[in-house]
């Protein structure tokens, strides 16, 4: 299961289902009935099975079928190139957004299948909350961006400054794009060119293998024989470029053998030389490192890596060693390091500016865990997140089982003492009442952490 936000609250996403809660309070109906029009199907929409109210939580909850082979939007992140353009590409062509109805395309709500396929599921009748702060090719293009950069969604939409410091060229012209019909040119013209590049890249990479093979058996005799060539021929051009391109795959099969030696002794800073003389990326080399648990050198080569490795850190109880980490002036860091080491007067200051939702979610377990409950959930009304509002009830609920508990046993003590009838009666009701309410929240407690 994984939870998620979007613009109106958050999105959990099941192995057949997917449900989006709500806040009754963004909505005016005054009968859910009203809702039931959005039941209707719709082309590349998921069916909606049913719509509750949660008095519990006072939210709405829309549920919606997934049909088997859909993949959750999040993890389009892991498919190559040509995959997230021709899903960005089929979006743009869809244009939802043009529907008299308001629908979201925040990732969070979207659904796709390799590689024309998508679905989606937040569309709003007037009864429902929207958002037309921004236009529709804002939209798009912020989707598009965030795909493409890896930054998040609300990033791409909020923040171009931060987007901008990407200094991609693909990314600063679709900045540039004015039109949908302008960024779906785009969109095509780069998936052609791509398409193209990777079906000659496959042709060239079955030629390589050969020759890989050849260099691996008969380095030296292919050197001689190529030496000869030129030796005969000195004034041929393609002599000179055959040596060259020969000379150049006979060194990367030793780099390739080299890298792998590297990584077999886990060293792995020589393995990082391998890679960039292979023509590997940063991003890969960066990963590597992350692999291996050498967080500060996977920062060290690419900084955009900070909140994996927090992350990671947070969930093997070590995020003491996020102190440890340096990254040159870098505010999301700085805060990280304040929320591990508790300054609580630094992160009252700054909590309502920080933008990594991520961060605003571990600042406000901190809160929650020193006793501020009242910072907690005025950050928890800020980003509605399901993890943090679990997270702060359940450290309420244990704060009142064990005063419940210590109430539990100054009574039984007192009882114990107590000579007169009517106030032993009194005690035991107490008592009773007490182990009524210490079972009750053990019950809600434990409902809340299989959550």
């Amino acid at each position: 299961m994984r939870l998620t936000n979007f613009e109106f609250g958050s999105v959990k996403v099941a192995k057949d289902q997917v449900s989006i809660q709500i806040p009754k309070s963004h909505f005016k109906y005054d009968s859910l009935n009203e809702l039931n029009d959005i039941k209707s199907d719709r082309i590349n929409f998921l069916s909606v099975l049913d719509i509750q109210e949660n008095e519990k939580s006072n939210r709405v909850e829309f549920y919606y079928e997934i049909p088997k082979g859909l993949i959750p939007f999040y993890k389009i992140k892991n498919e190559d190139l040509i995959v997230k353009l021709s899903i960005l590409k089929q979006i743009v062509e869809d244009d939802v957004l043009s529907s008299n109805q308001f629908v979201s395309i925040h990732p969070s709500t979207l659904f796709y299948r390799p590689m024309k396929t998508v679905k989606y599921t937040y569309l709003a009748n007037d009864l429902m909350p929207s958002d037309n702060k921004y236009s529709n090719i804002d939209r798009y293009k912020a989707l598009v961006i965030s795909v493409l950069s890896g930054l998040s969604y609300e990033i791409c939409l909020n923040n171009k400054d931060k987007v901008s410091k990407k200094k991609n060229e693909l990314i600063e012209s679709i900045i540039e794009v004015k039109s949908r019909e302008e960024l779906l040119s785009d969109l095509e013209s780069l998936l052609e060119y791509k398409q193209y590049y990777h079906f000659k890249t496959n042709k060239e990479n079955q030629s390589k293998k050969k020759i890989r093979r050849i260099a691996i058996v008969a380095v030296s005799f292919l050197v001689l024989i190529l030496a000869i060539g030129l030796t005969k021929s000195m004034a041929n051009k393609e002599h000179v470029q055959t040596v060259a391109y020969y000379e150049q795959e006979i060194e990367n099969v030793k780099e390739e053998n080299e890298l792998k030696q590297h990584l077999a002794n886990e060293d792995y800073e020589k393995a990082a030389e391998s890679m960039r003389k292979i023509g590997e990326d940063e991003e890969a080399i960066a990963k590597m490192f992350l692999d291996a648990g050498l967080y500060q050198q996977a920062l060290d080569t690419e900084p955009d890596y900070l909140n994996d490795v927090i992350k990671i850190l947070y969930e093997n109880d070590k995020k003491d060693e996020i102190l440890d980490l340096k990254i040159e002036d870098n505010e999301q860091l700085e805060t990280e390091k304040q929320i591990v080491s508790y300054d609580y007067a630094e992160l009252k200051a700054k909590q309502h500016f920080i933008e990594n939702e991520d961060t605003v979610i571990r600042l406000g377990k901190a809160f929650a865990d020193n006793g501020n409950m009242e910072d907690a959930q005025l950050l928890q009304e800020k980003v509605k997140n399901d993890e943090l509002g679990n997270y702060i009830t359940l450290k309420q609920k244990n704060s009142e089982l064990k005063t419940n508990k210590d109430k539990l046993a100054t009574l039984e003590k007192e009882l114990k003492k107590e000579k007169k009838k009517s106030k032993k009666k009194d005690k035991k009701n107490q008592i009773k009442t007490t182990k009524e309410k210490i079972e009750s929240l053990e019950k809600e407690i434990e409902e809340l952490q299989k959550k």
